[in-house]
């Protein structure tokens, strides 16, 4: 059970990744297939679907509606195909008939072992019962997190519904710091530190996923910001200028910004996304799994704030944590490029977790995992 139809990279990467572990243990590993977006954002998908058909039959409408607007309409329809082209035909998916509780519990064998993980499946602020497994019963059923996250520093909103929920797990893990001392307050259990899926499993597996695009020649400086009214524009315009690059910006249906002078692409799928990470000088980012990406392809990256200190919706502890893992805290930069938070001795470091993350995996499935 976890996020993987919601049109976002990292989402439909950190499902390909916990499956393809599950299925080198287990054999067989489904992702439950539930209703992940409200009607609003399915209303809002189709009007720009429409609309995207419409402008790529019309081409005479690109002068009308702007240069601009045509390509991304056109293009974010692309890659809303290859997204869907990817949760049918590269992850393991349920009969798309499991959009009610009622349905899951009948659905779901006896003595099934049920994970839910990775990313913020458990942020309060979308919180689901569903994603805690709550059709699920325990006593005929082993229930396991792996890598859930909560997304915010502090859990307040739902608190007392989510520690009922959690504290019917027969095994629970965490992603951040700050989610294990939330779980560990609700459980009053020991709960392990491991990393997100999409640092498990082998570097090949990816490569091997990756779908090539056309690049600039001369090399690029790649962009992807999600959501934020904080983009260092000025601090890439120098970047690409001082190293005579030009500038990729990848759009998103949630992130439709088109930064200033740059090549504009709103038609990536997951593959493209990787392959696009993969053959950057340097890419600019507040996202977690770009991060997590550019460090594993061994890119030059700088990443920068995506929500002021004060707001509620922050979730920068989730980078803060990460970044302290991997020993990259030095690329969180201001916006003049300026690091803001330097490498500091963390209890644990990605090897150190990535053993225990196998370890956690181990006991959940019952043997070891060859990666």
């Amino acid at each position: 059970m976890t996020r993987r139809a919601s049109y976002n990279f990292g989402s439909s990467l950190q499902a390909y990744a916990l499956q393809t572990l599950l299925t080198q243990k287990c054999g067989h590993c489904e992702i439950l297939d539930v209703k992940e977006m409200r009607l609003r954002g399915r209303l809002r998908l189709a009007v720009l679907d429409v609309a995207g058909l419409v402008l790529q039959m019309l081409p005479l409408l690109r002068r009308w509606v702007g240069a601009a607007c045509y390509d991304r309409l056109v293009q974010s329809r692309r890659a809303r195909r290859r997204f869907d082209a990817f949760n049918d035909g590269v992850l393991r998916v349920s009969p798309r008939r499991l959009h009610s509780e009622r349905r899951l519990r009948r659905y779901v064998e006896e003595g099934s072992l049920i994970v839910c993980g990775s990313d913020q499946i458990w942020n309060p602020l979308g919180f689901s019962p569903v994603m805690f497994l709550s059709f699920a019963d325990p006593s005929r059923h082993t229930l396991a997190a792996y890598a859930p996250s909560f997304g915010l520093g502090e859990v307040t909103l739902h608190r007392e519904e989510i520690a009922r929920l959690v504290r019917r797990f027969h095994h629970l893990s965490a992603r951040e710091a700050s989610g294990r001392v939330t779980l560990e307050q609700m459980t009053g259990r020991r709960v392990p530190l491991v990393l997100d899926p999409t640092l498990v499993v082998a570097p090949s597996v990816w490569f091997a996923l990756e779908q090539a695009v056309d690049v600039p020649k001369g090399g690029y400086v790649l962009c992807y910001f999600l959501s934020t009214s904080l983009y260092p524009l000025d601090f890439i315009a120098d970047l690409a200028m001082r190293h005579g690059l030009t500038v990729v910006n990848i759009q998103t249906n949630y992130s439709p910004f088109a930064l200033p002078g740059a090549v504009n692409r709103a038609d990536c799928g997951p593959r493209e996304f990787l392959y696009l990470v993969r053959r950057a000088a340097y890419v600019c980012t507040n996202s977690f799994h770009c991060c997590i990406f550019s460090h594993l392809f061994g890119r030059d990256f700088y990443v920068f704030d995506r929500f002021a200190a004060g707001d509620k919706a922050n979730q920068n502890t989730r980078i803060e944590t990460l970044l302290s893992i991997l020993g990259e805290r030095h690329r969180w930069v201001d916006m003049e490029g300026k690091p803001i938070r330097q490498d500091t001795q963390v209890a644990a470091t990605e090897l150190q977790l990535r053993v225990q993350s196998l370890a956690y995996l181990e006991a959940v499935c019952g043997k070891g995992i060859e990666v």
